[in-house]
């Protein structure tokens, strides 16, 4: 979690230039769900498939794949191979024909998952989550193989879960704060019928804006934790360094010789 603070705070214009698929994203997911709300008056099955797939497949879609950008430059910071905003797009995009892979299988995962209440989510969904790191940053054919090879011990991962979790409730729990106060009649005036009228306005925007930060700080923080999986569980740091010293050896020897 600090170094996921860290590499934000160090790179806020970045991170601001990074963030823009998610803000697009959860605008237009926003704005379907107002107009649905304001427009149609559904059968309750309709509804339920309405609200209990449909829009919670899109939210964990956005969350899943359009922060990604924001992973790719994390991914090249820790590995001390900085790049820019466009070049992190450029990865994406290089990378879109496995994305698209990972994309397609999981859409179909998370719809069984909520046709069956969310449930199964509860199993599996540790053990697809870094398929789309594996996606961005590996070669390998079999991705959600790989993913599952990576998590086998996903209680890691499940507490940071928990931990972004709890950070939505609480920062999510402010919102509304502002209209409680209103609704106690602490102050008087016409000045609160003015404001309790655009209070909604405030509600939307900055739930759409702690939307896009949790989803991007998620997905740096997932960046980081398969970069530490790889380079310190898998040992790719000490292998790198016996190569290192391997070519030195070599080195020595043709010098001898």
């Amino acid at each position: 979690m600090d170094r996921t603070f860290w590499c934000l705070h160090d790179h806020v214009p970045t991170f601001g230039v990074l963030i823009l698929p998610t803000l697009i994203g959860a605008i237009l997911l926003t704005t379907f769900t107002v107009i649905v709300l304001r427009t149609w008056d559904f059968d309750p099955l309709i509804a339920y498939g309405l609200w209990a797939i449909i829009v919670p497949v899109g939210v964990l879609t956005i969350l899943t794949f359009l922060p990604l950008p924001c992973a790719v430059f994390a991914w090249f910071q820790a590995i001390r191979e900085p790049k820019t905003a466009g070049e992190c797009f450029g990865w994406c995009a290089y990378r879109a024909g496995r994305l698209l892979k990972v994309f397609a299988w999981l859409l179909f995962s998370y719809t069984w998952w909520f046709l069956l209440f969310g449930i199964p989510m509860l199993f599996l969904w540790a053990r697809t989550c870094h398929a789309p790191m594996v996606a961005l940053f590996e070669d390998q054919p079999r991705i959600f193989h790989r993913s599952r090879q990576l998590m086998r011990e996903d209680g890691a991962i499940h507490v940071l879960a928990g931990l972004f979790f709890l950070i939505t409730l609480v920062v999510g729990s402010l919102i509304p704060l502002p209209r409680l106060l209103l609704l106690s009649k602490l102050f008087q005036g016409e000045w609160t019928i003015i404001v309790e009228e655009s209070l909604w306005a405030f509600e939307l925007i900055s739930g759409i804006l702690l939307f896009c930060g949790i989803a991007m700080s998620w997905c740096v923080s997932l960046a980081l934790f398969y970069h530490d999986l790889r380079q310190y569980r898998e040992g790719e740091t000490i292998k790198k360094k016996v190569d290192l010293l391997f070519d030195k050896y070599m080195q020595a020897g043709s010098r001898v010789e």
